[in-house]
């Protein structure tokens, strides 16, 4: 079964500890949970139901013509290998909202309720940052990685 690898344990929690991400991944150990304000659920919630359904241009003028498609969904990458290693790992999330754009290509959105950071890439091996790398520019195939919603029970 493949290592599932999501965006905030490749922000967060390695930069944060290393060990813990060792310990989630190959062991499925979490670290306990922190407490999370209601307040940016409901405004992330509001957000998502504001824009549902409005054309692009209603986020950033500056967007391809389109409009916001769904939000909340779950994706999980294709198995992706890694050069040299038996194991594979897939990228696993939600993302907040989808955009369809009108020359049929799509783009994700990730709302902010606060501030946004910039946060380095972690001290990746660079098999992985070169995966990342070519996910962030778009140049991943369809054969390297698929958009498709997770099975129920993989998120028990």
């Amino acid at each position: 079964m493949p290592y599932r690898l999501s965006p905030s344990d490749l922000t967060f929690l390695w930069d944060e500890c290393p060990r813990c991400f060792y310990l989630k991944v190959k062991h499925d150990f979490r670290r306990p949970a922190v407490p999370f304000p209601s307040i940016f659920t409901t405004i992330d919630g509001l957000m998502k139901d504001f824009f549902q359904d409005q054309p692009t241009e209603a986020l950033e003028t500056n967007l391809p013509p389109g409009r916001v498609l769904f939000s909340g969904k779950r994706v999980q990458s294709a198995p992706l290998t890694l050069p040299g290693h038996a194991e594979t790992c897939v990228l696993s999330g939600l993302f907040d909202s989808l955009l369809v754009f009108d020359d049929g290509s799509y783009g994700i959105v990730d709302f902010k309720t606060s501030a946004p950071k910039r946060h380095p890439m972690p001290n990746l091996p660079p098999e992985l940052r070169q995966t990342l790398d070519r996910l962030q520019r778009g140049q991943l195939t369809s054969e390297d990685i698929a958009m498709r919603p997770l099975p129920p029970a993989l998120l028990q």
